[in-house]
């Protein structure tokens, strides 16, 4: 009679402790359930994945106590920081080593419960670690332009990676002509940039853009463009006022002249 007894309480007892979902925020929406494997996505070896889970989730709206990756379950050379609650959700940052190779990749998340009527939970995150997820593009690299007017370059930026990733933009132009910048890509984004660059002596400037990584420090891609800078009316008038110390005033119609015509001469 005890041992009869004995069960049904056992399974009452078990049953207590009830399973919620989990709500992955970010890098996807969707809610786990327990021990489930759960695809991120693909990233770069040395970016950081910041994942989100929200702190309420579950048909009961079970208020989670911590986020946390079971440090066991990461890969070699990989770290997990819990940073704590974000407004109303878990923020964890998993850093993927420089030296990581592309491949498959998976860690466990664990949710600790904060009410005693739910037990903890656990899913495993899948990513792939792969190369050339930052893609980059320059439209019309040959221009003609006048000296001291600002010519603008339209730079379209890829990012197919979960993590936000970073990219500086150099030129072999020097710094009068052209400043370097650095751009922030948001995950799975794409963005738009303007380039401007200030000829400041009429020549023909053949020069290149270069987008490096600022994660890996490796190159993106390179882009070969020319220049053709004409003088202006006042490069010319300057040019002419500039040379005045040297020769006799009686000359100064010639310069003038000359300034008039150079636009129109070959």
């Amino acid at each position: 009679m005890l041992k009869k007894l004995v069960f049904p309480l056992t399974f009452i007892l078990l049953s207590a402790l009830v399973s919620a979902e989990i709500g992955l925020v970010s890098p996807v929406e969707y809610k786990a359930s327990h021990q489930e494997t759960v695809a991120l996505g693909s990233l770069q070896a040395g970016e950081t994945l910041e994942l989100i889970v929200s702190r309420s989730t579950g048909p009961e709206s079970v208020p989670w106590k911590q986020a946390i990756v079971e440090p066991r379950f990461l890969p070699v050379g990989w770290r997990a920081e819990d940073s704590g609650l974000v407004g109303k959700n878990f923020l964890v940052k998993i850093f993927v080593p420089l030296t990581a190779l592309p491949g498959e990749y998976s860690f466990r998340v664990k949710l600790l419960s904060g009410s005693e009527d739910y037990s903890n939970e656990v899913f495993d995150a899948l990513i792939q670690v792969e190369r050339g997820l930052v893609k980059a593009n320059i439209a019309n690299l040959k221009r003609l332009t006048a000296q001291d007017q600002p010519v603008s370059f339209k730079l379209s930026l890829l990012n197919d990676s979960i993590a936000v990733h970073s990219v500086s933009v150099e030129s072999t132009l020097g710094l009068n002509w052209f400043k370097p910048v650095q751009l922030s890509l948001k995950p799975r984004s794409t963005l738009d940039y303007t380039l401007t660059v200030h000829p400041v002596v009429a020549s023909r400037a053949p020069f290149s853009f270069s987008v490096r990584s600022l994660v890996s420090s490796q190159p993106v891609n390179r882009f070969d463009a020319v220049l053709e800078v004409r003088p202006t009316l006042q490069g010319k008038l300057e040019a002419a006022s500039y040379g005045f110390p040297f020769y006799t005033y009686s000359l100064a119609p010639f310069y003038f002249l000359n300034a008039l015509l150079a636009p129109f001469l070959p």
